[in-house]
């Protein structure tokens, strides 16, 4: 091999082993809680449009749907790959998220009351 050669070609990681050393200490901590927050976002986004009537609300809904229940596991962010580094059981969350679906589906009206959230009056500092 030349020398230099390897310098410029790309690495392949696997997202595994890519964040293998978010499970010990706290040097992942910032890359954690934006796992979090995407993982935050995507089961609000799938519970406020589920039954959205209109085309951006529904899209919001699909692509969290898709997001969710996908297998894939080649990209970093995936839900999969959030769910192991976090380590929650990607396979519970989605078991949960069918089941709030179902239920709303059943009564659409205690969906509804779920819905409206209570005000609060937020003062500024």
């Amino acid at each position: 091999m030349e020398r230099g050669q390897g310098i410029f070609e790309p690495d392949a990681l696997v997202p595994v082993q890519f964040y293998a050393n978010f499970r010990q200490g706290s040097a992942a901590y910032p890359e954690r809680r934006l796992m979090l927050a995407v993982l935050q976002d995507a089961l609000e986004c799938y519970r406020k449009y589920a039954f959205a009537r209109d085309n951006r609300g529904r899209q919001m809904f699909l692509e969290a749907r898709d997001w969710i229940f996908s297998p894939d596991q080649r990209w970093w962010y995936s839900f999969e790959n959030i769910c192991e580094i976090l380590g929650f059981d990607a396979a519970y969350l989605r078991r949960q998220v069918e089941e709030w679906h179902a239920r709303a589906l059943a009564d659409p009206q205690a969906w509804a009351q779920s819905q409206k959230l209570p005000r609060r009056r937020v003062r500024a500092r």
